[in-house]
């Protein structure tokens, strides 16, 4: 059972932690995404409730590992029996791709750079405004994967 990424209530966080004590009494396995943080509440939702594409990326290859660890699931990737899956995940990365090139606003281009095996350097003029901008820095922390943004002397 999951408890998924959300901006969670008092109310939600009740209703999460009743749903552990309900599973560890019976022994069936519980992850609670959103103390795992397992998404960027503050990137990658599209409202309080619902995970834009990039979290539902994370989210499935989260649930894919915890799946994968347990031995019962066959891999069928690149499996010719399942030929329209894999095309059907290529459209999606390849529009996200596209997303990154075409979208309306630095926050959702930076956004989804962070999906797959996208290479980028980024240049920030010293004195620009993004430096102050919490949004545009937890956006390239997210895309290099480090939260990490050095300037030109790697500081």
């Amino acid at each position: 059972m999951t408890f998924y990424p959300c901006s969670a209530t008092i109310d939600d966080k009740k209703a999460a932690e009743s749903a552990r004590q309900l599973c560890d009494d019976y022994d069936v396995p519980f992850v609670d995404m959103n103390s795992e943080q397992v998404v960027d509440l503050y990137t990658d939702l599209n409202d309080t409730g619902h995970l834009n594409a990039v979290g539902a990326i994370k989210v499935t290859n989260y649930i894919g590992r915890i799946l994968n660890e347990t031995g019962d699931f066959e891999s069928h990737k690149g499996d010719k029996k399942y030929k329209k899956y894999n095309a059907g995940a290529r459209y999606f990365f390849d529009e996200i791709t596209d997303l990154s090139v075409e979208a309306d606003s630095i926050y959702q281009q930076l956004h989804y750079l962070s999906v797959g095996a996208v290479g980028s350097v980024i240049y920030i003029n010293d004195d620009s405004e993004a430096f102050a901008d919490p949004e545009i820095k937890r956006l390239i922390g997210n895309m290099s994967g480090t939260g990490r943004i050095r300037d030109t002397e790697g500081q």
